[in-house]
């Protein structure tokens, strides 16, 4: 059996040891991009946003495609550590936000979007992370996920909240 390492950091919280090599200084672990620069930019222009959020933005490589792109580029996460590492990469500014918790940001966002954040959760953690970004974003919430996280966001969405818009990413080789 073949058994991943994991880096965890001060909180407790879980890492792949190939995302490790990817942040740390001197990381030589390159990442295949899903959804590629291209593909994100396509799905948040159709909104022309001023305001974009990027929650669960980790050390800051995606805010770093987008953070000139757009007005107001925001990025949170609820590691300190990924934050440290994402201040230390991007201009735009980065805060810390859990969205299982029960206070949210007193701003809001035209679009906001993750990538690989809800595959975490379960079904009532799901729920409950959905009502909390929803309730921070004007227009949409784009989430690229696995297919199977997609399909259960889109039965907890149905009647409940229509912002959402789900791109599942595919298995692509690191």
């Amino acid at each position: 059996m073949k058994w991943k390492r994991t880096w965890v950091d001060s909180e407790g919280r879980k890492y792949r040891n190939t995302f490790y090599n990817r942040t740390r200084p001197g990381g030589t672990n390159p990442l295949t991009d899903n959804p590629t620069r291209a593909e994100l930019l396509k799905a948040i222009d159709v909104w022309a946003p001023e305001r974009v959020l990027e929650f669960g933005c980790g050390y800051g490589r995606i805010l770093e495609w987008i953070e000139d792109k757009y007005p107001e580029v925001y990025g949170c996460d609820v590691s300190p550590e990924m934050l440290d590492l994402a201040a230390d990469r991007v201009a735009c500014p980065v805060f810390w936000w859990d969205i299982l918790g029960d206070d949210g940001p007193e701003m809001t966002w035209d679009v906001s979007f993750c990538r690989g954040v809800f595959m975490y959760f379960n079904a009532e953690q799901t729920a409950k992370a959905m009502a909390s970004v929803s309730a921070v974003t004007r227009d949409a919430v784009l989430v690229w996920e696995w297919k199977h996280v997609c399909d259960l966001m889109r039965v907890i969405a149905a009647g409940r909240h229509e912002k959402f818009e789900f791109h599942p990413i595919e298995r692509r080789d690191e």
